[in-house]
Parts: C-alpha cells; sequence; structure tokens
C-alpha cells in the first residue's frame, strides 16, 4: 500500500509499505479522507517525540475492511471514524479516569503509524461508527472531540462573555461548540483577513484584528469589546505566549482562561500570583481528549454546526509535499485535508 513514511526531522517519503494486519481486537480501515492539523507540523519537524519511522495522520475517517478475531462492535463495511489516543485501561490514572495522562498512552499518528496511507490499523475501542455522516463531515469529527474536551474542561455557564484568540479551524470549532452551550456575546480575536471574518458563520457576534508581530496593540480594542470589564473566559487557540499574555490580561474577575493552542515548549508568559489571588482567576489546561469522540460524532450529526467550508485545500496522498508546505506557509489554507484517490 501507498504511505507517507517519516526516518527523521521532514525526511519522509511516500512509499510502497506493507498493508499492516489487524491482530485480535483490532480493525483494519481503508482510508478515506485525513485531516490535517498542527500536531502534523510537530511530527514533520520532530518538534515532539514521534515514533521513527512513523506514518502520521491521526484525524481518519474510512470504511473497515478486515477485522481481527473477538471483533464485535464494527462489521466490514462499516465507516468508522478513529480516537487516535490509545490509552492502556489499567494503569493508576485510568483506573481513576480515563485521560490523555495516562502513564502508557499511545498515539495514532505520532508515536505508531497513523492514516497516511491506504490503510491503518486501530484497536476495536477507538473505532466509531458513523453510519450515513458523509465522510467529508466526518473528517472532523477528532478535532471535534478535542475541542469538547476542552469546552467540558472549562464548563462555561450560559450567558458568559468569551473571547477567542485565534482564526483556524479549531478556533472556527471552538466558537461553534461555545453556542451551542449558551455562551455568548463571542468576540474572535485574530489578524484581519477571511478567517476571521469568516468566524461570524459559526457563532462570533465580535471581531478584534490581532498584529501578528505586536499582539499588544488590540489591547484598546480588547478593552471596549468587553465593556471594560473584561471577559468571562479568554481561550487561546494560537499557541502564542504573546496572544496567551493578551488573555491573561482580558479575562474579568472571576473569569477562567485557557491555553488551548499548543504552544513551543520553551515559551514562557509571566503571570502575578498576586494577580491571580486579587481577581479570582483560574486557568484550565485541555491537552487532546479519549472519551469525547461519540459526543463529537453526535454534534456533527446535530446539523449544529457545518465544518465543510473550513476546507480550503484538498491534496492527494502523492502531494503530501505540496500539502505539508501549504499548511505551514501559505496563508490562504484554512483547513487542509488528504483525500485519498481509491477512496
Amino acid at each position: 500500500m501507498r504511505a507517507v513514511v517519516y526516518t527523521g526531522p521532514s525526511a519522509y517519503r511516500v512509499t510502497d509499505v506493507p498493508p499492516p494486519v489487524p491482530g485480535p481486537a483490532e480493525v483494519r480501515i481503508r482510508v478515506e479522507r485525513v485531516g490535517v492539523c498542527g500536531t502534523d507540523l510537530h511530527v514533520h519537524h520532530a518538534s515532539i517525540p514521534v515514533g521513527s519511522p512513523v506514518i502520521p495522520g491521526h484525524e481518519i475517517v474510512g470504511v473497515v475492511d478486515l477485522v481481527g478475531a473477538g471483533v464485535t462492535t464494527v462489521r466490514v463495511g462499516d465507516r468508522v471514524v478513529v480516537n487516535p489516543n490509545i490509552t492502556c485501561g489499567v494503569c493508576d490514572v485510568c483506573r481513576r479516569r480515563p485521560s490523555m495522562q495516562c502513564r502508557r498512552i499511545r498515539g495514532l499518528g505520532v508515536g505508531e503509524d497513523g492514516g497516511l496511507a491506504e490503510q491503518v490499523v486501530a484497536p476495536e475501542g477507538n473505532v466509531f461508527p458513523v453510519g450515513d455522516l458523509p465522510p467529508d463531515l466526518a473528517a472532523f469529527a477528532e478535532p471535534v472531540a478535542c475541542v469538547l474536551h476542552g469546552v467540558e474542561r472549562l464548563d462555561p455557564g450560559v450567558g458568559d462573555s468569551a473571547v477567542v484568540f485565534g482564526a483556524g479551524p479549531s478556533a472556527a470549532i471552538m466558537v461553534a461548540v461555545l453556542r451551542a452551550r449558551g455562551v455568548g456575546p463571542i468576540t474572535v480575536a485574530a489578524p484581519e483577513g477571511a478567517k476571521l471574518r469568516a468566524m461570524g458563520r459559526y457563532g462570533a457576534t465580535g471581531f478584534v484584528a490581532l498584529d501578528r508581530s505586536d499582539p499588544d496593540l488590540a489591547d484598546s480594542a480588547l478593552i471596549a469589546a468587553s465593556s471594560d470589564r473584561g471577559f468571562d473566559l479568554a481561550i487561546d487557540v494560537t499557541g502564542v505566549a504573546g496572544v496567551m499574555a493578551l488573555a491573561l490580561r482580558h479575562v474579568g474577575a472571576g473569569g477562567t482562561v485557557m491555553p488551548y493552542g499548543v504552544a513551543d515548549p520553551g515559551a514562557v508568559v509571566g503571570v502575578r500570583p498576586y494577580d491571580l489571588f486579587l481577581r479570582d482567576l483560574t486557568i484550565v489546561g485541555s491537552f487532546a481528549q479519549t472519551t469525547s469522540m461519540p459526543a463529537a460524532i453526535a454534534f456533527l450529526r446535530s446539523g449544529a454546526f457545518d465544518p465543510r467550508p473550513l476546507v480550503t485545500h484538498e491534496f492527494p496522498l502523492e502531494d503530501w509535499a505540496r500539502a505539508i508546505d501549504a499548511v505551514e506557509n501559505d496563508r490562504t489554507v484554512h483547513k487542509a485535508v488528504i483525500v485519498m484517490e481509491a477512496a
């Protein structure tokens, strides 16, 4: 089968590899579509721990074409999505509550072979049938699941005000999920352009233009947007330290700040403990998800949110070089997807 195989930082080839064979309680999937996201850039640059060799790709939708012994929850021919985060279920963390903090966490597309291949194998418990949900919609299940987990961690109240920093696909999903939870008004702060303006389609009611080189220039506009009271929720989806500092400045008393975007491991943001104390602030992290895929499928099926207009670029597997370059360097890219030619 054809696959993208990485052997080191920025070192990859599109090549033929043996098709995977499912073991007991495993499922093989003929891949139809794979979304490309920031994690794939981290794999590309090996800026996070990755397997070697490894096939990337974790936003997977496809059709089951072979099942291992003992599989009972999916059948050959089922269209499915994949939760790429595999927990052990037996460590002390998993016994308390399944989470990404599992001591033996495994990740398809990062530490183990993922979906940028004609076929991929996953544990039965990580594979979820989507019925007649079309593949271009089902391909968003994994990023939607991550946002749903983040919003669950935020635990927003109806009528809370929010500012979302960023206008990429995850920011759009964040706005849509917050709106569905009754949050509002929702302000989006991001560089001026089509992506920022598109956020109104997903529920944003206010817009603040950010300067990439100097986020602090947005201070006065953010003060005006919150009527000088600060926001109940301030969510950074960019992972940029300077933007996270903005979020901390513009959350209101008693509010919650979430660093949702993946920051550089060496990035540092200054926080005065006295300020957290005086303003009664909460900082909440959110790292991917392990249990939110069923809720994501239901959310996509509900019709409350259609993410498909976010897709601006589609590439065949053989054009992975163009795809990864576009995601990293082409600012017209909103969401890129790999579409398998055989599908």
